[in-house]
């Protein structure tokens, strides 16, 4: 039987005057104490007319502008996959987004059909056996990402911004990692801060070096910074790097 569906959201707690922090809804007790409001409060993006309208309509026009080539290269990978490996060639898995409310990631399917059924959700890992030789080229170029395109046209990511997590992980990390849940206060994005510097998540010692990039992000959100991360996530594609 699968796992009901839960919503992590942000709630306001008041422990005292103007002074709220996240909690987690369903997963446990509050991630952030008295001593740490205003570390979590320091942490949220600034009110600037960027991070309020203009972020958006940035990314919207930039995806617009990337959907041609966007719309060839899916088509053009999708036949491979079909013609390679068999299964479906799109892959839909549920993670956290905005606000702590599930959604659908879209993908090209890099592993093999079913890959997860026997042992459910697992760390990404060197050599994994699980992962089609297709589905390397695709990751290492980042090529299996390009549907989340269309997901940053209907809101429901952003084209820069903290990865989407797995609901049964950010119910772990919500637990582990103080302000973890910080994350959810933006869209989640296709590439972001830690993204650009960091590798895949192997241990749970990289989830918390990628959350400390993760609020860096939130707290200097700019259109300058967004431009770095997309200057640095070509050469990250150019390169390969950052993947298993």
């Amino acid at each position: 039987m699968s796992e009901p569906q839960q919503k992590y959201r942000i709630t306001a707690h008041y422990a005292e005057p103007s002074l709220d922090y996240l909690s987690v809804i369903g997963a446990g007790d509050a991630v952030a104490d008295s001593e740490g409001v205003a570390a979590e409060v320091s942490c949220q993006a600034p009110a600037t007319i960027y991070n309020r309208c203009g972020k958006r309509i940035v990314e919207v026009a930039i995806v617009v502008l990337l959907l041609p080539v966007a719309v060839v290269l899916i088509a053009a990978c999708a036949l491979l996959i079909k013609i390679l490996s068999p299964g479906r060639v799109f892959y839909r898995q549920e993670r956290v987004g905005y606000g702590g409310k599930p959604f659908g990631l879209l993908k090209l399917r890099t592993m093999i059909p079913d890959a997860e059924n026997t042992t459910g959700p697992v760390w990404a890992a060197e050599d994994d056996c699980r992962v089609t030789g297709l589905g390397r080229l695709l990751r290492r170029t980042r090529l299996d990402e390009l549907p989340q395109l269309f997901q940053v046209l209907t809101g429901h990511m952003a084209l820069i911004g903290p990865r989407p997590e797995r609901p049964q992980f950010v119910r772990q990390f919500a637990q582990d990692l103080p302000f973890y849940l910080t994350r959810l206060s933006v869209r989640p994005g296709i590439t972001g801060w830690a993204q650009v510097n960091l590798h895949y998540d192997s241990c749970p010692r990289d989830v918390s070096e990628k959350l400390r990039y993760d609020l860096y992000y939130i707290r200097h959100l700019s259109l300058r910074l967004d431009l770095e991360i997309l200057r640095r996530t070509v050469g990250v594609v150019v390169r390969g790097s950052g993947v298993w």
